[in-house]
Formats: C-alpha cells, structure tokens, sequence
C-alpha cells in the first residue's frame, strides 16, 4: 500500500512482515508473485519470486523470505482486475 524504501530493524525480519509493515497490499496487488530482486556479490541481481497467497492465506511462513540490505520487493498488479 505505501511504496517507498524502508529501513531493516536489527532484528531479521522477512518478506511478508517487510510487507504487513508497510501496510499490505494495494487492491489489485499480484500476491501470488512478489518479486524479491537481491543484488550479488558480484554486482549482479538474483530475482526470486514468492507466492504470498500461501505465507498470508495458509500460514506457511517456512517459505518466507529473510530480507538483507539492499533488498527490493517488488509487487506488479494484476492483469486482468474484477
């Protein structure tokens, strides 16, 4: 819902609480595939994607992403909107 960058706590904290904390998803939010773009070592991105319908709906945080400096969520929106 609020875009922007955010700061890490010190403590670990994962994709979806990264998420929650800055207030959800927007209505038409694709949740099924949340970008998480990670730069390398090598100055090279890594992109993965997450299906938060299953970390939020069903409870499965095993899947979870922990977040590191200079990580990017990022959240398209849906094609097609009902």
């Amino acid at each position: 819902n609020s875009s922007g960058e955010y700061p890490l706590p010190e403590e670990d904290i994962t994709l979806s609480q990264a998420i929650l904390s800055s207030g959800g998803f927007a209505r038409f939010a694709r949740t099924n595939r949340v970008k998480l773009i990670r730069t390398q070592e090598d100055g090279s991105s890594e992109t993965t994607t997450v299906d938060t319908d299953a970390i939020f709906e069903c409870g499965d945080r095993s899947n979870a992403p922990i977040l590191e400096g200079g990580d990017v969520i990022r959240v398209d929106e849906r094609l097609i909107n009902f």
